[in-house]
């Protein structure tokens, strides 16, 4: 589907599946709405639009949905996306590519089963989780913000579980501004469910764990911080093999607060 502008919207039981290339093109403001399935999609070495991670070099751009501009696309409820993968081993290729757009998965909507790439490449763009992530073994980030600002909300209903990945965390903060809250659960990872990193970071970021917010179960730290955000600690961290929260503020002042 390339969508130039207009409004799309796949029902329940409808599918894009055994595709070579891209599920989703979409860019000019447009309007996606997918409940059914998108599965089994594999990326090529025709088209264009990519991606570059830094150290892993340049990836394909979005196998299921490439969106730029002020784009939204959103997985209705019922909507499924799984099985998307790289023809040529690539970590740095990823499910979705979002650059200055939205991403909704609303509840009763899941992403499972991906191996290898990554979910979201995030350039100035928002994610908003409703739905579930699980049961993704990645050699990438599954969520990476970059750009001036980025916004990650989980939802309460929303859930990100039994994911693993060889690189740094489940979200990782490349660059910018961040908008960040954890209202849902990440339940079971092997690696930080939150990286806030200084590398090219700004100041005036927002970072919440909310009371409903619950990270558990996690190899090594639940979180780690590094950038000049005011972040604020309500909900529940537990079970982690390290320290709950590692905090390496590089402002002059504390900027975290862990309230009852």
């Amino acid at each position: 589907i390339f969508n130039h502008g207009g409004t799309v919207r796949a029902e329940e039981g409808s599918s894009i599946e055994s595709i070579d290339g891209r599920a989703i093109y979409a860019d000019n403001g447009s309007r996606t709405t997918f409940s059914g399935t998108i599965k089994d999609v594999t990326s090529n070495e025709v088209m264009k639009e990519a991606v570059n991670v830094g150290s892993m070099g340049s990836g394909f751009g979005g196998m299921a949905y490439y969106g730029s501009g002020n784009t939204v696309f959103t997985l209705g409820e019922g909507g499924s996306i799984s099985d998307i993968k790289t023809h040529d081993g690539k970590q740095a290729d990823v499910v979705l590519h979002l650059i200055g757009g939205t991403f909704n998965m609303e509840a009763g909507s899941v992403i499972h089963d991906i191996d290898v790439v990554g979910i979201a490449d995030m350039n100035g763009a928002t994610v908003n989780i409703a739905g579930t992530v699980r049961d993704c073994d990645l050699k990438n980030i599954l969520f990476r913000m970059r750009g001036s600002a980025s916004t990650f909300k989980l939802q309460e209903s929303g859930s990100i579980k039994n994911c693993k990945t060889s690189d740094a965390s489940i979200i990782y903060l490349n660059q910018g501004r961040p908008t960040i809250e954890i209202a849902g659960t990440i339940d079971t990872a092997n690696k930080p469910a939150l990286y806030i990193s200084n590398n090219g970071s700004q100041k005036n970021g927002k970072i919440t764990l909310t009371k409903t917010g619950v990270i558990t179960n996690i190899t090594g730290y639940g979180i780690r911080l590094e950038d000049p955000s005011r972040v604020t600690i309500e909900g529940t961290i537990t079970n982690c093999s390290d320290y709950a929260l590692q905090y390496y503020p590089k402002s002059n002042q504390s900027l975290l607060t862990i309230k009852d």
